[in-house]
């Protein structure tokens, strides 16, 4: 008389089963896709920092374009462009805004523009920054990018996708400079850690008129053990643009399941170091869940001991 009902839930709930499975299959093919591979070029490198450069002073530099693909070639134009930001965020580079401290993207300049990367070679690409001699600009940093675009159609078998790769260049015009860097909102995500990774964020405020390098790092120390190898973390770095502001994090991915331990966080900017610390205490949450039961054990002998002895 029951078993009805039940065997129409389980054909109903293997059903919807199928049909998720199904669908997640099919949109699985959709994003992959079975087109055939377009050729993929990388930039080296993708950072260069220049000493800076007095008035009238010529720089002459290469970077690398590489062409993974065994037999296609890719036809590229190279380009200079202004590199800020988008109202101090990191996240949201500017290509495009002109100011004072990208002029030395209109002082770039290629023996060529239009560029073809053989099959499976990696070639140099030459370029020069001239400063005029009747620059009128003041000392500091000068930022701009250098950029490598598809324009190949005449591949076989159609058009590539538009790509762009690009280099970030900075430098600067000789004269006095400014570093002044303030750290600020140091962060330590709580004490208390239930198998998630600790975490430690930070500003760092760049008040000078030329970029700052900050290279920053997270250690651990046993308060147990007395050790302090038990965690160094990997070295981070990372540019900060004059007048600008950047939020920086890292993380101890793999802590221990148990633990007390003395958070350090190391930052350096330029010549200056900074440490931040904090306590970190590694507890599971089965462990807690054990603890409690524990607890309550303890607590229901008790009182049954006493409703005996009454």
């Amino acid at each position: 008389m029951f078993r009805r009902p039940k065997l129409r839930a389980i054909y109903i709930i293997t059903s919807l089963l199928v049909f998720f499975l199904t669908v997640f299959f099919l949109l699985s093919i959709s994003a992959h896709g079975t087109g055939d591979k377009t050729p993929t070029l990388t930039l080296t490198p993708a950072t260069l920092h220049i000493d800076p450069l007095s008035k009238g002073e010529t720089y002459e530099g290469s970077f690398s374009l590489s062409n993974s693909d065994e037999s296609k070639s890719v036809k590229v134009k190279v380009y200079a462009a202004p590199y800020s930001l988008e109202v101090g965020d990191y996240d949201k580079p500017d290509f495009i805004t002109q100011g004072e401290m990208n002029q030395i993207a209109e002082w770039i300049t290629f023996p060529e523009t239009q560029i073809t990367v053989p099959p499976s070679e990696t070639i140099d690409i030459a370029f020069k920054i001239t400063v005029p001699e009747d620059a009128d600009i003041d000392a500091g940093g000068q930022y701009a990018a250098i950029f490598a675009e598809t324009t190949d159609d005449s591949l076989v078998g159609g058009v590539i996708p538009e790509a762009r790769l690009g280099m970030i260049i900075y430098a600067g015009i000789d004269g006095k400079t400014q570093i002044e860097s303030e750290i600020t909102d140091v962060n330590f995500s709580g004490i208390w850690h239930y198998g998630n990774s600790p975490t430690s964020t930070f500003i760092i405020k760049n008040s000078g008129n030329i970029d700052i390098s900050v290279k920053y790092r997270l250690e651990a120390e046993s308060l147990i053990k007395g050790s302090t190898e038990d965690f160094i973390g990997e070295q981070k770095s990372a540019e900060v643009l004059p007048l600008t502001s950047r939020t920086l994090k890292t993380s101890w991915q793999t802590p221990p399941v148990f633990g007390i331990y003395k958070m350090n966080l190391n930052i350096q900017a330029e010549e200056t170091q900074y440490t931040y610390s904090r306590i970190a205490v590694f507890f599971p949450i089965w462990g807690v869940f054990a603890t409690l039961s524990v607890f309550f054990i303890i607590i229901a002998v008790i009182r049954n001991a006493r409703q005996r002895k009454a």
